[in-house]
């Protein structure tokens, strides 16, 4: 990984670290894989605690309210791609190392 400085329009310096593509990869690779894992855990230690709390019809109501509430149920479908195309333009402009455009908001 190496290092160097940057100054934007505004005559703010930066420090870019640059490393091998392969590295990030494998480690953000390892990073997903990991909060994956985080998330199975969790759920398998809640699953038998909220049936044993709330009962398992209850729990049934549970499951399909969470499912349907407005947090993780119908903002699903509202992402439309803002995620993915927002990446995209981020890896494009770092590859053509426009630093400015990469912090544009």
């Amino acid at each position: 990984m190496a290092t160097s400085l940057y100054t934007d329009r505004f005559d703010c310096i930066y420090i870019v670290t640059t490393e091998r593509s392969g590295a990030r990869v494998a480690r953000n690779t390892l990073a997903n894989g990991g909060a994956r894992l985080l998330g199975v855990a969790v759920f398998l230690f809640l699953t038998p605690f909220l049936i044993s709390q709330l009962g398992a019809s209850a729990y049934g109501v549970f499951t399909i309210a969470l499912s349907l509430s407005f947090l993780d149920g119908y903002t699903a479908f509202t992402d439309l791609g803002i995620e993915a195309s927002g990446a995209r333009f981020i890896a494009e402009a770092r590859s053509n190392n426009d630093f400015d455009r990469v912090n544009q908001r």
